[in-house]
């Protein structure tokens, strides 16, 4: 549950910063990527939230799977579930 809230909150964080409903899966790793390193760590496990792309790029696909987003190609979409 704390990935999905994460990332969540990290997709939505992108899509304010870029002023569109429509982000690029590049731009929310390069967010992660980016971020101060005690703030990718998952407070369960103390470990990376992710620990590759694909890891990132697979929890999205999840949310898919719980209506809290779209994915069309190489970019996301919120919903409103």
């Amino acid at each position: 549950m704390y990935v999905k809230k994460f990332l969540f909150k990290l997709v939505t964080d992108v899509s304010n910063k870029n002023g569109s409903g429509k982000i690029p899966k590049k731009d929310i790793w390069n967010a992660y990527f980016q971020m101060e390193d005690e703030k990718t760590h998952n407070q369960q496990t103390g470990k990376h939230y992710f620990q590759s792309k694909n890891e990132l790029f697979d929890a999205l696909e999840q949310m898919v799977a719980d209506d809290l987003i779209m994915i069309d190609g190489a970019d996301v979409f919120l919903t409103s579930g």
